[in-house]
């Protein structure tokens, strides 16, 4: 079904299902900004809309998107491991889960997306395969459809390459807006909106909203999730993952950031890029 690259890929991903149920247990900040981006974005109707999550892992982001809105979300990712996860905790009438590649889904789910998330996913895909993909999600989104997409800053990537390859994946890429903007050009869309955020250090993510010239932008907030309701939730459904992914360092660095009213923040003159 896929080529050896993407096997020895996808057995990697296979052995992630503890990280990705810690990351949502905990709100990992990332997630929880990409996706207040994402929604910030969303059309003014959301009634009926229908969003494509790729690259999803358990579906941690898809699910706070379809809590947030009325949107349908179809979760697509190549390990059944991570899957399989994503369904026992959040699969719903509102919240699908596609096992294979976008050339799978085309073929067993006829409808179109009005939004697609790539949230941390395009690093992780080899340049040359940049442009079929977006060639398919163009085929996928309806004509005023939107694709919203985060990575890690260049600046930010190469400081990792540099201080933690370890913690690098098997394919992890250093992305430029100017490849942003080639790529959408290519396949008939935009870049509307770029932004550098800061997650854990300064200006160390970015996003890219593309999407057709007339997009207008709403601006939103998470309100509707806890960090008890995922605790509860995890615990209820799967008692051996929430044992295995319980973390009591994470769980106190949440508490003070909540306390401080925000998570201490690295700036980028006190790191040493060499």
């Amino acid at each position: 079904m896929y080529s050896n690259q993407y096997q020895q890929e996808k057995k990697f991903y296979d052995g992630w299902p503890v990280n990705q149920a810690r990351d949502w247990l905990f709100m990992n900040p990332r997630q929880q900004s990409a996706v207040e981006a994402a929604l910030s974005s969303r059309m003014e109707s959301e009634q009926g809309t229908l969003t494509l999550e790729f690259g999803s892992g358990i579906g941690v982001c898809g699910e706070l998107y379809a809590r947030e809105t009325r949107s349908k979300v179809v979760s697509l990712d190549l390990s059944v491991e991570l899957l399989n996860v994503g369904r026992r905790l959040f699969e719903s009438e509102n919240h699908l889960y596609y096992e294979g590649t976008l050339e799978d889904l085309r073929r067993g789910y006829k409808a179109k997306f009005n939004h697609i998330l790539l949230v941390d996913v395009l690093e992780h895909i080899r340049r040359p395969d940049w442009l079929t993909l977006f060639d398919g999600f163009k085929k996928v989104l309806k004509p005023q459809g939107q694709v919203f997409i985060s990575t890690p800053t260049p600046w930010y990537q190469n400081y990792l390459k540099n201080h933690n390859p370890e913690g690098l994946q098997p394919v992890d890429l250093s992305i430029e807006k100017s490849e942003i903007e080639a790529l959408a050009e290519s396949v008939g869309l935009r870049l509307l909106e770029f932004k550098e955020v800061s997650i854990y250090r300064e200006r160390d993510y970015q996003y890219f909203w593309l999407g057709p010239k007339n997009q207008t932008f709403s601006r939103a907030s998470l309100v509707r999730d806890s960090l008890l309701h995922r605790h509860k939730v995890l615990l209820w459904k799967w008692p051996r993952l929430y044992v295995r992914a319980f973390d009591a360092r994470a769980l106190w660095v949440f508490f003070k950031a909540k306390i401080r009213g925000s998570r201490k923040l690295i700036l980028r003159q006190s790191i040493d890029v060499e």
